[in-house]
């Protein structure tokens, strides 16, 4: 079978998040398993393009995407512009190439950013796959409305409602995002397919046997209020009051809110440190290093940063708002905690720091089992498979039918 993957983000990039975890997890998983994938995404210098095959392996990155990345070209006043003035021409260049590979069976694409746009009577079964619509508001988990200096955001996030709910096949990554997806954007039960995303789950084991740091929190993920952040630093404030010395360190993608949040602690980094965005190589370790892992957000879909985490063998506090109830149970393979609580996200850090070593060990190996037994690359892509497979059958019925 040949798959497209057409996703605003691939590693390596500047820009990447879950969806380009994701992408890459599913789309090696594939070629392993003797498919041919070709990855159709942008390029992090919007003036550059590249085609690169590596087996059955293609990745395609374009020009002109509708983005800027300040530390590649600079953000002048006029290209933050560019989500409008780029919208439609960029998404037309992903149906050019589209169009000129040729003998595809099938293309999945993100909800997010409306790619999916490119794709309407391409000629192709489609499917569009569940991360985060744009529309989504972490903190009420309702609908978010985007003010008026945010028109790109609004309209990017009505264009994504509108193709979610004409799709014909959609899955999700969490049940909690597609019972959020059917209630707000009134999608029929039983339309979306709930598929978790996979991890590879040799990739995060870690073989060194160096003791963790005594009384550490980690948090992996980008530093901002959505993720928590604001929560996770006032709970580790007000244990080290409290007679706790943790240290904390939070590693990710900063942003405005990062960097501010940085330039604050900077005389408390004794205690409070900023990794900054770590290579992808060196998390494992960076894992396996602390005692307890903090992912506080507000609400989350199924963030990898929890899988890597419990398959590196950390001890996972995750937030009880979204995906992440789906894979913890709590206190068999982690802890779960309300998000913004920051009280009881402080004594949930104490009660893991405390626990014995016995203790500790059993949920770890607990975590690792969890991850090896249902999200896996290859337990995971079994699942696609089967999907496309149905999705490329009826897709070939109904055009049988209208012929």
């Amino acid at each position: 079978m040949h798959i497209v993957y057409i996703s605003r983000e691939y590693p390596p990039t500047l820009r990447g998040g879950g969806i380009a975890t994701y992408v890459q997890n599913v789309a090696v998983a594939f070629v392993a398993a003797g498919h041919r994938v070709t990855v159709i995404c942008a390029a992090d210098d919007t003036s550059s393009t590249s085609d690169e095959q590596e087996g059955n392996l293609r990745i395609i990155r374009l020009p002109g995407g509708d983005f800027v990345i300040p530390s590649v070209e600079k953000a002048y006043p006029w290209r933050k512009l560019r989500g409008l003035t780029r919208f439609h021409s960029y998404r037309r260049r992903i149906r050019e190439t589209l169009q000129s590979i040729g003998d595809v069976d099938i293309a999945e694409v993100a909800e997010f950013g409306a790619e999916s746009l490119a794709l309407e009577g391409v000629g192709l079964p489609i499917i569009i796959r569940l991360h985060t619509p744009t529309l989504l508001d972490r903190a009420s988990c309702g609908l978010r409305r985007p003010g008026v200096w945010q028109l790109h955001e609004w309209l990017c996030g009505k264009m994504e409602k509108k193709l979610i709910r004409q799709s014909p096949m959609l899955s999700s990554c969490s049940r909690s995002l597609a019972a959020w997806v059917q209630k707000h954007f009134k999608i029929q039960a039983g339309r979306i397919t709930t598929i978790p995303n996979p991890i590879n789950t040799i990739e995060w084991q870690n073989d060194t046997r160096e003791p963790r740091l005594p009384l550490s929190v980690l948090f992996v993920g980008t530093i901002t209020r959505e993720k928590g952040v604001d929560t996770l630093v006032e709970a580790c404030r007000m244990l080290r009051q409290n007679g706790y010395p943790v240290v904390l360190t939070l590693a990710g993608k900063m942003g405005s809110y990062g960097h501010k949040l940085a330039r604050y602690f900077q005389n408390e980094s004794d205690w409070c440190s900023f990794a900054g965005n770590v290579p992808r190589n060196e998390l494992p370790a960076l894992y396996a290093s602390h005692e307890v892992v903090c992912l506080p957000s507000l609400w989350d879909n199924m963030p990898m940063t929890c899988l890597e985490a419990m398959a590196s063998g950390a001890i996972v506090v995750g937030s009880s708002s979204g995906g992440m109830s789906e894979v913890l149970r709590h206190g068999i393979n982690g802890f779960l905690c309300p998000p913004g609580d920051v009280q009881l996200w402080a004594r949930a850090i104490a009660h893991v720091l405390k626990m014995s070593t016995h203790e500790k060990n059993r949920i770890r190996s607990a975590a690792r089992h969890c991850v090896t037994t249902h999200f896996s690359t290859h337990a995971i892509t079994q699942q696609l498979l089967s999907l496309y497979e149905k999705t490329i059958s009826l897709y070939n019925a109904s055009h049988s039918t209208l012929g």
